[in-house]
């Protein structure tokens, strides 16, 4: 389901939404103090709205999180000679 860009009915919708809220009182319960990772994080608040705005969360797979990480990171590499100021101008 979270690979796949068909639209949730309505029904499902709520179903993922009802899980997720679950599983995240679950995991922010069960972690060390309360905290949570950048993936929770997106999958926490991001998420929602991906679903309520465009009926889907298909296009919010991993995969393309790290294709932009891997892009940032090219750039950092390809920029990391410059002074700190440079950088942010540059990027």
């Amino acid at each position: 389901m979270l690979r796949s860009p068909k639209l949730l009915t309505p029904q499902k919708q709520v179903k993922l939404l009802d899980d997720v809220d679950h599983f995240m009182e679950v995991y922010v319960n069960h972690s060390q103090k309360g905290s949570i990772t950048l993936k929770m994080h997106h999958l926490m608040e991001h998420l929602k709205r991906l679903l309520d705005e465009f009926g889907t969360v298909g296009l919010f797979a991993e995969d393309g999180a790290v294709s932009i990480r891997a892009i940032v990171n090219t750039l950092a590499r390809h920029f990391a000679s410059l002074d700190k100021r440079r950088q942010i101008r540059q990027i």
